[in-house]
């Protein structure tokens, strides 16, 4: 629904409903309502400490159970208040438990993350502090092995087993994979609202002068609020709700001279404010010398040559990416996130190589040497039922060209558009996947790989993003060989909503279209009035690696800029643009705004 915003002569008021508020703003351990009457705190907090080691391992890391053996799991818990508990075991099997000494007579349980057993038990056997949760039956249990922790981390040391049933009990090294998801409040439930001119609370293109303006009065029932200066009339709001907030609404009291800006009307305005998002999603840094040697030596200027997008520089990295190997080298071991590792000759003389992760993983570093930005992407039924099966490891590009994250795949060597030939993102391709729909393939080269529509493979509906794209620069936190078997990492962002809510397993979720489809490299004109016939433009962007802003007046030549300048009109039309230029020298899509000046006092 549209946000309710009245003009007042003494200054704008802004009323916002939930689900706008929800929309707009960014937000963290926050959802909107089923009904999308209220936002209110995220539920389920997720405890574990096996994730860092969790997945596939090229060693022994699982614990058979049978008479006599039982394991031991500690997991420290805050106060536990919680409506559910789910007790979370991989893979699991027909199992007893006691908690903290109650036995439990558990139910029959249901899969989660295809993998894993979940069991319903009571949160109040749970308690603060040190919780002992003892297994025992038929089936298996994982290991996260001491061994597979990342460099100069290990295991806390909770997990235990006893072959005498429980009399005594031998620290194992690693730890069990055993976790607890309690049905409460995520803390904080943090809401911001976008900066807000208070001289403009009504979003006008360009913001009326104000000789001065009063303090926000912002009403905003359930929730603690906390106002962030920005500069000048700039004010961010940030909420902290602990019950289920509908509307938030924002005055500002202005004294006004004589607005000379009613001589103004806007002809054009292309200029979409910043979607941010919460996530701490850290970039790779696009001069880092593996990304240069990744370019020089696979000569990939030659690759993309002739390419006018950076689109079309994408697919023909695509392209190119499908055609380096054809057999990897998986069974003997698992390469390092790094292409030039992934592409060096093996002892065989082929590339070391692997499956669709290896590829994508290739494709994106070899975007990232062109300075376009990336993540990677686990794609997968989940827990929906759906009867496609398997997973696939891809990933998302930016495209500057179509303002938006699109899925090209450096394996299969393909992607999907839309009914206009637009490529689709991940996101579009699962509400399609979901409802039914179809989409158009558009086919980069030949493969092993075909595709049947989307009611066959692969599956888009369970999506896992790493919340990273700097894997050169760190080489660790990361999942455990991933795509070996399943997907345990919880590291992982996962895409949940009504439709197909994401797998127990991940205890960090997006619900809201802008963190999971925030806008990199797009630049936003914030215009005010200042002295007449004067504006003054502040210029925002969330650009990875951000170098400079270029701007272009009435049609001339792109120059640096400040973020913070005037710009004089003169009478008749007047045209502003700008945009982000990164490390790499790729520049963003621009905002542009076309403004006619009449004659005047």
């Amino acid at each position: 629904m549209i946000a309710l915003l009245l003009a007042l002569q003494s200054g704008d008021v802004l009323e916002w409903d939930a689900r706008t508020l929800f929309e707009r703003s960014t937000v963290r351990n926050v959802r909107l309502s089923a009904d999308g009457s209220a936002v209110e705190p995220e539920r389920g907090e997720l405890f574990e400490d096996d994730g860092p080691a969790a997945g596939y391992s090229y060693k022994p890391n699982e614990e058979p159970l049978a008479r006599g053996v039982r394991i031991r799991k500690e997991l420290l818990l805050p106060p536990p208040r919680a409506r559910a508990a789910t007790l979370l075991v991989g893979p699991g099997g027909r199992l007893q438990a006691a908690i903290n000494g109650t036995p439990v007579a558990l139910e029959a349980p249901r899969k989660t993350g295809n993998y894993w057993q979940a069991y319903a038990v009571d949160p109040a056997l749970f308690r603060e502090g040190r919780n002992e949760i003892v297994l025992h039956g038929t089936g298996k249990v994982w290991i996260a092995r001491a061994d597979d922790f990342p460099p100069g981390t290990a295991p806390p040391g909770r997990s235990a087993r006893s072959a005498d049933g429980g009399k005594t009990w031998t620290p194992i090294a690693g730890e069990y994979c055993v976790r607890l998801l309690l049905d409460r409040p995520r803390a904080p439930a943090i809401l911001r609202l976008p900066v807000l001119d208070l001289a403009n609370l009504a979003g006008r293109t360009v913001a009326p002068p104000v000789t001065s303006i009063g303090p926000p009065k912002v009403s905003a029932p359930g929730a603690t609020v906390r106002l962030r200066p920005e500069g000048g009339r700039q004010v961010q709001i940030e909420l902290e709700i602990d019950a289920p907030l509908r509307t938030v609404r924002v005055e500002a009291a202005s004294e006004r001279p004589d607005d000379w800006t009613r001589r103004l009307s806007v002809v054009e305005s292309r200029n979409d404010p910043i979607v941010r998002t919460l996530i701490p999603f850290e970039h790779e840094r696009y001069d880092h010398p593996r990304l240069r040697e990744l370019r020089e030596k696979h000569r990939l200027d030659e690759v993309v040559a002739g390419a006018e997008t950076d689109f079309e520089i994408v697919t023909r990295l695509a392209r190119w990416t499908s055609q380096r190997w054809t057999e990897g080298h998986l069974k003997e071991a698992y390469p390092p996130w790094d292409a030039l590792e992934i592409l060096k000759p093996h002892a065989d003389g082929r590339p070391v190589g692997g499956f669709c992760q290896q590829y994508n993983l290739v494709l994106l570093q070899a975007c990232l040497a062109f300075g376009i930005p990336g993540r990677c992407v686990s794609i997968g039924p989940g827990d929906h039922g759906s009867p496609i099966r398997g997973g696939h490891e891809v990933v998302e590009l930016w495209s500057n060209e179509h303002r938006k994250w699109v899925y090209v795949d450096g394996n299969t060597a393909w992607h999907f558009a839309d009914e206009a030939g637009v490529p689709l993102s991940l996101l579009e391709l699962r509400e399609r996947q979901l409802r039914g729909g179809e989409a158009r393939l558009v086919e980069l080269a030949k493969t092993r790989h075909s595709w049947s529509g989307l009611a066959g493979w692969p599956p888009f509906v369970e999506l896992r993003m790493i919340p990273r794209s700097n894997f050169l620069e760190k080489h660790s936190p990361l999942p455990l060989n991933q795509g070996m078997r399943g997907w345990f990492w919880p590291g992982h962002v996962a895409w949940t909503d009504g439709a197909a809510p994401a797998s127990l397993l991940y205890g960090s979720r997006a619900t809201r279209r802008g963190d999971w489809d925030w806008t990199p490299n797009a630049s936003f004109l914030r215009l005010s009035a200042e002295a007449p016939d004067e504006i003054r433009v502040r210029l925002e962007t969330e650009t990875p690696g951000f170098e400079a802003f270029e701007v272009a007046i009435d049609g001339g030549k792109p120059a640096a800029s400040d973020a913070v300048f005037s710009w004089k009109l003169r009478p008749g039309r007047n045209t502003l643009e700008a945009r982000s230029r990164n490390s790499a020298g790729r520049r963003g899509p621009p905002g542009r705004v076309v403004l006619e000046l009449k004659e005047g006092p």
